[in-house]
């Protein structure tokens, strides 16, 4: 008799419980989040999606961006402006420089109607130049300009993580510094890969293939010497 007492209480309080979460779950807000950043066609609705989505449609305000990336805006913009006024403007590297930062948003547009790919930018010279400082300049328009923090990146990784970094940011400039560093086996095939704007094909878990990531960003790398000299340590 207890048992069938404590065994009737148990399926009241489970019934009392799983009726409350499925009312919350009616009740709570909706949101809907992302990771690749980018132009993205929405039915008829162009939309551009960064730290939050813009887009001429109120209905994609509750998206938010739920990636690794830190492109949260910090800061005064008003600093930021003033520097660029006195020490980029008049200066055509560091001008040509901060317009690379903001090409990605064309190229991935034009990406939408022409097939692109990429286009990658070679800083090249000697060390303590200011190769590094420039590429933090180019991201900074877009994200914290700090080394692995936003997208600028050490190029010390592989193909496949090279390769799925820039394929999240289309439409973003990205900075994977320093091109001695990279760890692929073909420097060639790593630059051809990114430069395509394609992913690799892959099987999923069901053996069947995944969906070809195209992607677009400008990319601006930095090297001691010129990437495509045949005679470059890493070629």
């Amino acid at each position: 008799m207890f048992l069938s007492l404590v065994a009737a209480i148990t399926i009241k309080l489970a019934s009392s419980l799983i009726k409350h979460l499925l009312q919350s779950m009616q009740n709570a807000p909706t949101e809907y989040l992302y990771q690749r950043l980018g132009w993205e066609q929405r039915e008829e609705h162009l939309i551009f999606k960064g730290h939050k989505v813009i887009s001429e449609d109120n209905n994609y305000n509750n998206y938010t961006y739920s990636g690794d990336l830190d492109i949260t805006p910090k800061g005064s913009l008003k600093v930021w402006l003033d520097m660029v006024k006195i020490e980029v403007i008049g200066d055509t590297p560091l001008t040509f420089v901060l317009a690379l930062g903001f090409a990605s948003l064309i190229l991935a547009l034009l990406s939408e109607k022409y097939d692109l790919g990429c286009i990658v930018f070679n800083l090249s010279n000697f060390s303590s130049r200011g190769k590094t400082t420039a590429t933090m300049l180019a991201t900074s328009v877009f994200s914290n300009p700090r080394i692995n923090k936003g997208t600028l990146k050490s190029f010390y990784a592989t193909e496949n993580v090279l390769t799925e970094f820039v394929s999240n940011c289309s439409g973003i400039t990205v900075a994977p510094d320093e091109v001695s560093l990279n760890t692929s086996k073909s420097f060639e095939r790593c630059l051809y890969a990114l430069c395509s704007g394609t992913s690799k094909q892959r099987l999923n878990g069901y053996s069947t293939s995944k969906e070809d990531r195209k992607f677009s960003p400008v990319i601006v790398t930095t090297a001691e010497f010129d990437i495509l000299d045949e005679n470059s340590p890493t070629v």
